[in-house]
């Protein structure tokens, strides 16, 4: 189904008129669908590996090897058609509506812009939070849908290895704190290379005399005024 819905995609995008706004859309609702596929894959290959967890004898291990590895090669496959579909159409966009690959770069930079300043005007917030608003990520239902995927999986998980309330907890712990690491190295990782993104846009737009803000702008829709209400 998610590999016929790539070819349906395909079809429905490549032969309207798009410009660098529309495409701009186009691209951050394909980064929203990727990280949705990636989180979903994870959840199902976590889920059926609890399932099968159970046993050490060579019938078991055989088996279990077996689930994990149909399962994996089903999600690289999804995963590798959604990431074909995805640079056909943008190529096929992009040539009929001549546009220069370049706009992909100002694109990264919008986004880098976004994480260098998203703590900007005094407010204390994480630097990826402009860039999910950006997006149009919507994270509270991807975390109600985890929440309730690992719940099931850490039932099966306790069937499965007849594991103690303690050793469950001691490894929901163990779970937390790895995610917890990944979460910063990730944002660090994100704001270097945002930073460094930045600065050397900043320095292009200074070489050539060029506003920094309208630089950015010219390419990429501006951001949505805040709705004040009505006037008389």
């Amino acid at each position: 189904l998610l590999v016929s819905n790539n070819f349906s995609e395909i079809k429905s995008f490549v032969f309207k008129k798009y410009n660098a706004h529309n495409l701009f859309d186009v691209a951050c609702a394909d980064v929203c669908e990727r990280f949705k596929i990636c989180i979903f894959l994870s959840l199902l290959l976590a889920l059926s590996w609890s399932q099968v967890a159970r046993g050490n004898d060579p019938h078991s291990i055989l088996r279990r090897t077996a689930n994990l590895r149909a399962i994996t090669g089903q999600a690289i496959i999804v995963a590798g058609f959604e990431i074909i579909a995805d640079w056909l159409k943008h190529a096929f966009m992009a040539k009929f509506n001549k546009l220069d690959a370049r706009i992909y770069d100002a694109y990264a930079d919008r986004l880098a812009r976004d994480v260098v300043t998203g703590r900007g005007g005094g407010i204390a917030l994480d630097h990826t939070h402009a860039v999910t608003r950006r997006l149009g990520l919507a994270v509270l239902p991807l975390t109600c849908v985890a929440h309730r995927y690992l719940s099931i999986a850490l039932a099966w998980l306790k069937l499965s290895l007849e594991l103690s309330d303690f050793a469950l907890a001691s490894l929901c712990l163990l779970g937390f704190l790895v995610t917890l690491e990944l979460k910063v190295l990730t944002s660090v990782l994100l704001a270097g290379v945002s930073i460094e993104r930045h600065a050397r846009f900043t320095k292009q737009l200074a070489a050539e005399k060029i506003d920094n803000s309208s630089g950015i702008n010219a390419a990429l829709p501006p951001k949505k005024k805040k709705f004040t209400g009505y006037t008389t």
